[in-house]
């Protein structure tokens, strides 16, 4: 019995083993997957660990390469800034320098031009006058184109240097209040002789009462009469009309022909400098194609724009607007009728007329106006003098008349220095701060545009040479008219 409860303890230790040995089998097994396992996951590990450290690397190169091409590019964005600066200031200087001789050379090119003016209307005036036989109508009409001729040079220079001072930004607006009744008559009395030298009929149509508008009167006769002269210059045997009419926001002028017209496809080419819509117009009509440019540029300074209709064959208008609010909300006033005006009755045969201006021809040309108004013309040409020498002079004098050039090139102080902006300005109001003088008109005849309305300057008239006699004959008579009037 004994013996078989061994043999069974036996047996049942050796099922026992066995179990232990399949578990620890099994055991080693799941050891050996799990094993693997780990060693699967820490190559992938590993692995990702290498890409991780691959991207880094990468992502560094990349940052410096990018670095160095920011680098890069901002040294060349400063070499390019750096390059525009020098460009722009070189620009600058050149427009700068482009002004200055435009406007010392339109000055150069003005004054012999002004003078030839000058002197064919003297030339014409003496013959006209002469006592003996009638002038041969042939010298009369060398004369006569003699001058014309100057007139179209002059206009042209003006027009070149009107451009270039609106590209320059140097060109402003003196703002008035402006009759249009009056504007339209005067800018009508100007235009018909133009278009009935070609067989034109001149028209207007214009409310009765135009009213007031407040503008640039120069710039705004400018750009009716650049339109109006170029409508009659193109149409021949037609019609040219102004038209005016008051809109809520804007003025509108409006200048329609009968003449050639334009091709729509043209229209592009109409307000370019120095361009015309087609070769043969230069040379069948003339001109420079400034003035629709200068026109245009016009417009828009003043706030406003211009437009165009046209049908060839059949003609053109062309149509201006005008804000009524100004661009600048400045309004330059009339000087009152009395002020620095022609005091007292007209003026007895013999009394003085004091001419300020370094052009001796100046002096000429106003000698014979000056004594038909029974004024003895009284020069000074050497400008360069101390102004209190001149004042001198004016005060022991007393002029009733005195005709100023203040942008006389060769105004300067005593020591002969030009040494400050405006010394004819200068000259001119200490001219108008002296007693003596109180009693004396001042005419102020430059050939460059003054920046200042004539109210402003104290002076009873301001004109542009070249003036032509009559029109200084109209100016003097009216203030003696006035005078009388109020006498």
């Amino acid at each position: 019995m004994a013996e078989e409860e061994l043999h069974r303890r036996i047996r049942k230790l050796e099922r026992h083993n066995r179990l232990l040995e399949q578990r620890l089998t099994r055991a080693e097994r799941e050891r050996a997957i799990l094993e693997a396992k780990h060693r699967g996951k820490e190559s992938l590990l590993t692995k990702v660990v290498a890409d991780l450290n691959h991207a880094r690397d990468a992502a560094r190169r990349a940052g410096e390469l990018l670095e160095r091409r920011v680098q890069s590019r901002v040294a060349a964005i400063e070499r390019q800034s750096e390059e525009l600066r020098e460009d722009r200031d070189q620009a600058l200087r050149a427009s700068r320098a482009k002004s200055s001789f435009i406007a010392n050379m339109s000055h150069e090119l003005r004054t012999p031009l002004n003078s030839i003016i000058g002197y064919s209307e003297l030339i014409k005036e003496e013959v006209e006058d002469a006592g003996h036989a009638a002038p041969p109508a042939e010298s009369l009409g060398d004369v006569e184109r003699i001058h014309q001729s100057a007139h179209h040079l002059l206009a042209l220079i003006n027009d070149i240097l009107d451009l270039s001072k609106i590209e320059a930004g140097q060109s402003e607006l003196y703002l008035e209040t402006i009759d249009l009744n009056d504007f339209v008559h005067e800018i009508v009395g100007t235009l018909t002789p133009l278009a009935r030298r070609n067989n034109n009929e001149f028209t207007r149509r214009a409310p009765e009462d135009c009213g007031r508008f407040v503008g640039d009167r120069t710039k705004l006769r400018q750009i009716v009469y650049n339109l109006g002269s170029n409508a009659a210059k193109f149409t021949k045997g037609g019609e040219v009309e102004l038209h005016i009419q008051r809109h809520p926001a804007a003025l509108e002028l409006a200048v329609r022909d009968t003449g050639i017209g334009i091709a729509p496809d043209k229209f592009d080419r109409l307000f370019s400098s120095f361009s015309q819509v087609e070769d043969s117009t230069t040379r069948d009509y003339g001109g420079t194609g400034l003035g629709l440019a200068l026109t245009h540029k016009l417009c828009m300074l003043m706030g406003g724009d211009i437009t165009v209709e046209s049908r060839p064959g059949v003609g053109s208008t062309f149509s201006v607007f005008l804000p009524h609010s100004p661009p600048k909300p400045m309004v330059f006033r009339e000087a009152p009728d009395d002020a620095r005006g022609w005091s007292g009755a007209r003026r007895e045969s013999g009394q003085a007329a004091l001419v300020l201006d370094d052009d001796r021809r100046a002096h000429d040309q106003l000698r014979a106006p000056l004594r038909r108004l029974g004024l003895q013309l009284h020069s000074v040409t050497e400008i360069a003098r101390d102004h209190a020498e001149i004042v001198a002079r004016a005060r022991s004098l007393r002029p009733a008349l005195i005709i100023i050039d203040p942008l006389a090139s060769r105004f300067t102080d005593g020591a002969g220095v030009r040494c400050c902006a405006d010394p004819g300005w200068e000259l001119l109001a200490a001219l108008q701060r002296e007693p003596a003088l109180s009693s004396t008109s001042f005419v102020i005849l430059t050939a460059l545009s003054p920046t200042c309305h004539k109210g402003q300057l104290g002076a009873a008239a301001l004109l542009k040479k070249p003036v032509a006699p009559p029109l200084l004959l109209d100016v003097v008579q009216d203030r003696v008219r006035a005078d009388s009037a109020h006498a």
